[in-house]
């Protein structure tokens, strides 16, 4: 994660996840994706507002009893951070 503090109250965020490649019992592949702005409201409470895109793909099972799954999700996405120390 990637913080780029504009003032003290905003700030940007870019944030990405790679992963999967089938190792084990992970997936085939999977990545995230995410683009935001921070605002401080009090100094224990931050509001997050962003754009977020993820995708993966996996295989669970072998041969006729295999269960293929791809997923994908784009869209808005907003959030409430409180600090507690």
């Amino acid at each position: 994660t990637l913080h780029f503090p504009v003032t003290p109250k905003v700030g940007f965020m870019v944030r990405t996840t790679v992963g999967g490649a089938g190792i084990g019992n992970a997936s085939t592949y999977l990545w995230d994706a995410e683009m935001g702005a921070l605002f401080r409201l009090t100094p224990r409470l931050r509001l997050d507002a962003s754009y977020r895109a993820f995708k993966y793909d996996r295989t669970d099972g072998e041969g006729a009893a295999a269960v293929d799954q791809t997923v994908s999700v784009v869209g808005p996405a907003v959030g409430l951070s409180i600090g507690i120390l």
